[in-house]
């Protein structure tokens, strides 16, 4: 699907329905299928719905004069429970005004289409110069809104700049727009060791109040505050694409922590507020997803009761595990096709007898969803038109030197990925492919 995988999204639907109706289900499954940035939201509630719920009783919706998304009772003191509403929080509108991930995917996008290293291509765009001033103002991109990158970026001067990079790939190009709204540079270097991008960060918090997760906490806190309940009340917010959720502190702006604990103060009526974040961290070049979870406390948490705060402790054993950032997620929607999933792709693992592939893969090329030359390409079994080396094809050289398939295995992919793993087995040399042999020397007759 999106942050978590698809297949671990439908376990979750289908425990969801021992306390959810049908039409709560219904309606869950409708937001998740129309797979664009909005379903996010839908992804966290059914989430978070089933990791409470393996924490105490959970009611979806209950009519007290408003229907908060969460009413949670703890199984161990009835007495203790809370009402919450979700919500998902993104960087959308300033992505539509300043597009520079979609600028930047959808340029690596035609480099790959083109069969073209990305790594000798460079980015970068230009700001309108701010004042110095505390807190400084996020500095405003010379790029064309997001619906303008065709017509403007991606036009016919960008593909002849391509086309003169395909007739002489040994020669360095640059492709500039410069005028008063708009200044990309894009630079093409056959010798770059790295796709390149630059251009200031534009997301500072600038303001207590006037972002997005100050608005949404406002607009839930005036929902709940119709609620006919005297227990607690609290606000989860969870990571929609928002980077303000996920940055750390600096010296230059203000914090997330800054503008939470600020609507805390003005807000007496909500008890705390819980936020969740998927952040990615590479150690030792292994990528590692983790979900934080931050507690933030009102001035009434003391209405809370302590078996909500061990419920609290124990939730992280009950989340799915995260197939990637909510950023990364969003990008999926730019131009993915519904209802799939991310498959293993390109990547395969190779033993003297074993050969390990996406097992969507090879039925994507048996299909003919995909041709055998993109089959090579996506697992380097052939080089790219950029590039002059042989690349080695496990799979003709198994049948050049006379082995043959004996044995194929499915292993599901592990933490529920959207894919599984086919194990090809090779035998020794097999005479249906291979010259005859003579038998082993113990088997003929001693003269």
């Amino acid at each position: 699907m999106a942050i978590f995988s698809r297949r671990t999204l439908q376990r979750l639907i289908n425990e969801n329905a021992r306390f959810l109706s049908k039409s709560q289900l219904k309606e869950h499954t409708r937001r998740l299928n129309k797979e664009d940035e909005h379903s996010l939201g839908a992804e966290w509630e059914v989430v978070l719905l089933n990791v409470f719920s393996k924490l105490g009783t959970v009611t979806h919706e209950p009519d007290l004069g408003t229907r908060p998304d969460l009413y949670f009772v703890s199984n161990l003191d009835k007495s203790h429970g809370f009402i919450a509403d979700i919500a998902t929080v993104s960087d959308r509108g300033i992505d539509e005004v300043y597009p520079i991930q979609a600028l930047s995917i959808g340029l690596n996008d035609i480099l790959c289409k083109r069969g073209l290293k990305t790594s000798a291509f460079g980015l970068r765009v230009g700001t309108e110069v701010s004042t110095k001033v505390w807190p400084r103002p996020n500095p405003r991109f010379k790029i064309p809104h997001r619906s303008h990158l065709d017509r403007d970026v991606f036009n016919e001067h960008f593909f002849r700049f391509l086309d003169a990079i395909a007739l002489a790939p040994d020669q360095k190009r640059t492709y500039r727009i410069s005028d008063t709204r708009i200044e990309i540079q894009i630079k093409y270097d056959p010798d770059g060791k790295y796709y390149s991008r630059s251009w200031p960060y534009n997301k500072e918090l600038t303001s207590l109040v006037h972002n997005t997760i100050y608005s949404r906490l406002e607009e839930k806190a005036t929902k709940l505050a119709r609620a006919n309940y005297s227990g607690p009340a609290a606000i989860i917010v969870c990571d929609g694409g928002c980077d303000l959720l996920s940055r750390a502190r600096d010296l230059a702006s203000y914090h997330v922590d800054d503008a939470i604990n600020y609507f805390l103060r003005e807000n007496a009526g909500i008890a705390f507020v819980l936020t969740f974040v998927v952040q990615e961290t590479a150690p030792s070049f292994q990528i590692q997803r983790n979900l934080v979870a931050t507690l933030y406390r009102g001035k009434c948490f003391s209405k809370v009761g302590k078996r909500i705060l061990e419920a609290f402790d124990q939730m992280g054993e009950c989340f799915p595990e995260a197939e990637r950032t909510a950023q990364n997620a969003g990008y999926l929607f730019e131009g993915t096709q519904a209802f799939i999933g991310r498959s293993f792709g390109g990547a395969s693992s190779m033993s003297d007898n074993e050969i390990r592939i996406s097992a969507r893969g090879l039925l994507e090329l048996l299909s003919g969803k995909i041709t055998q030359e993109q089959f090579f390409k996506s697992h380097s079994f052939v080089p790219m038109p950029s590039e002059s080396r042989r690349r080695w094809n496990p799979f003709k050289s198994k049948l050049s030197q006379g082995s043959l398939i004996t044995e194929i295995t499915v292993e599901s992919g592990e933490n529920e990925r959207d894919d599984d793993w086919l194990t090809i087995k090779f035998g020794g040399p097999d005479p249906a492919v291979s010259p005859f042999e003579l038998p082993p020397q113990e088997s003929r007759p001693q003269r």
